[in-house]
């Protein structure tokens, strides 16, 4: 099973900023409620692509700490669903179409060490074992461990740069 998980991961000061659904003192993750799951077309006007592929969920480290925190997959397909138009090259948006490419983030805010949790939406995918993810680059020593056969947690230390990391 291949699969390839890009994690966005950035850290800023939390700050006040508007309509943001979930903001705690130490988290600050986005959501949609006009999200569309759609790996094949464009979506509807005002929607926002959600991944097809995987969940991402935040929590702090702190034991005393039970909330767990959704966090907003994106996702992008070529060209955004639609056919070309207006020429008849062939060009990169080509081969990730006919490949079925896609790339999925999420992005959060912390102030703190946290669990990052992801679970694999399409359940004819699992993991078999902890050892067939890698975390990249691979000198962020990032801790991972195995909950379950389709949901992973990694360890995101807090640090005041952020991370940046993609799971394969």
């Amino acid at each position: 099973m291949f699969f390839s998980i890009c994690l966005n991961i950035i850290v800023i000061i939390i700050s006040s900023i508007i309509g943001s659904p979930i903001k705690t003192d130490k988290i600050h993750t986005w959501w949609h409620n006009n999200l569309e799951y759609n790996n094949n077309s464009p979506v509807e006007d005002n929607n926002v692509r959600c991944s097809t592929i995987y969940n991402v969920q935040i929590t702090t480290t702190d034991l005393n700490e039970t909330n767990i925190y959704d966090s907003f997959v994106y996702m992008s397909i070529p060209r955004g669903g639609r056919q070309k138009w207006e020429y008849n090259d062939s060009d990169g948006a080509e081969f990730a179409n006919i490949s079925r490419l896609t790339m999925s983030w999420s992005t959060f805010e912390y102030l703190t060490d946290v669990w990052v949790i992801v679970t694999l939406r399409n359940l004819s995918n699992i993991i078999n074992s902890i050892d067939d993810i890698t975390i990249r680059p691979t000198n962020l020593n990032l801790k991972k461990e195995l909950i379950n056969n389709i949901r992973i947690r990694i360890l995101v230390p807090y640090r005041s740069i952020g991370y940046r990391f993609v799971l394969k």
